[in-house]
């Protein structure tokens, strides 16, 4: 079957224009993306400094109310900052506030260095062992194709 040259011309035209579209669309979603992701690590770095700061005030009051741990045992003193955390109601908020606030955020945690988790906005964790998660900042560094 033999073309015509202006339905060749057609069609090279047409397929030069469908893979310019599709690079830029490319190129959009790429930055598009990049663009969420470093907006969701510049909230999460603020909310790991609010919930940190409450997580020291709340240790501040189980401290002043006489609360202790019950000896220098690790097991005890883990059990002494989980109570203190339970207790403290402005750690509970600042846990689950950013969960209605952020589409992208859908569980805040305060872990030990074992992977224990001493409280969490979901209220059946503390007492648990969390599952190891990458550092968000892998996932801030890296490039489009490797998300």
């Amino acid at each position: 079957m033999q073309l015509r040259l202006r339905t060749k011309l057609t069609l090279v035209m047409t397929g030069l224009v469908f893979l310019v579209v599709v690079a830029l669309s490319g190129v959009y979603f790429a930055r598009l993306t990049g663009q969420v992701i470093q907006e969701t690590y510049n909230r999460a770095n603020e909310l790991t400094q609010q919930v940190f700061a409450q997580a020291k005030r709340s240790l501040a009051d189980a401290r002043q109310s006489g609360l202790q741990a019950a000896s220098d045992s690790p097991d005890d003193r883990r059990d002494y900052v989980r109570q203190a955390f339970e207790r403290n109601e402005g750690l509970s908020e600042e846990l689950q506030a950013p969960l209605g606030a952020n589409a992208w955020m859908y569980d805040v945690m305060i872990v030990d260095k074992y992977g224990m988790v001493l409280a969490s906005s979901d209220p059946q964790m503390p007492g648990t062992t969390a599952a190891p998660r990458p550092l968000f900042t892998q996932l801030e560094r890296a490039n489009i194709f490797s998300r």
